[in-house]
């Protein structure tokens, strides 16, 4: 499911882009599957594919003259014409989402490592671990992959607080 501010950044292009409720509900079901933001089943990936078919309809009308450009009017939400459409991955592959979480955990896991350990071959021997994978950085996995790598993550920060719980006397 997809989070509330989610739902009103489509809402926001949707009326940016000037569409009528039935073309975009036809966005919705196509790309996502689903005919209303708020449906539970509107998945992450979902989500992205909706976005870069609202991007791409919404830039086709600005280059047809049907609307203005928002890029130079007062939208601090669509800030590239390109934004959604380059971001899309591929069908099965990690989302913007799951490379957000990895980012966050790998710096908190970072701040409870020994500086010998903050390294990038540290991390790929976590997602070798976690994944089976050689010689792969994580924009390269799977959605599984990258969720067997969260799981990972969380495991290493928690086993890292166990540690730092053990050294401390009481």
């Amino acid at each position: 499911m997809i989070n509330n501010t989610q739902k009103a950044l489509i809402h926001i292009y949707k009326a940016t882009a000037d569409l009528d409720g039935p073309s975009y509900r036809n966005i919705l079901r196509e790309y996502a599957g689903v005919s209303s933001a708020a449906d539970r089943r509107f998945t992450q990936a979902g989500f992205e594919r909706v976005m870069a078919a609202l991007e791409t309809v919404l830039f086709e009308r600005v280059h047809r003259g049907r609307i203005m450009n928002p890029l130079y009017g007062e939208s601090r939400y669509i800030t590239k014409e390109f934004h959604w459409r380059g971001r899309l991955p591929a069908e099965g592959y990690i989302n913007s989402r799951q490379i957000c979480k990895i980012e966050d955990l790998w710096a908190r896991l970072c701040a409870s490592l020994p500086g010998d350990k903050q390294t990038l071959d540290y991390l790929a021997a976590i997602i070798r671990k976690a994944t089976g994978e050689e010689h792969v950085g994580f924009g390269a996995l799977t959605s599984t992959q990258a969720s067997h790598l969260i799981d990972a993550l969380r495991d290493r920060i928690n086993y890292a607080r166990l540690e730092k719980d053990e050294l401390v006397p009481f």
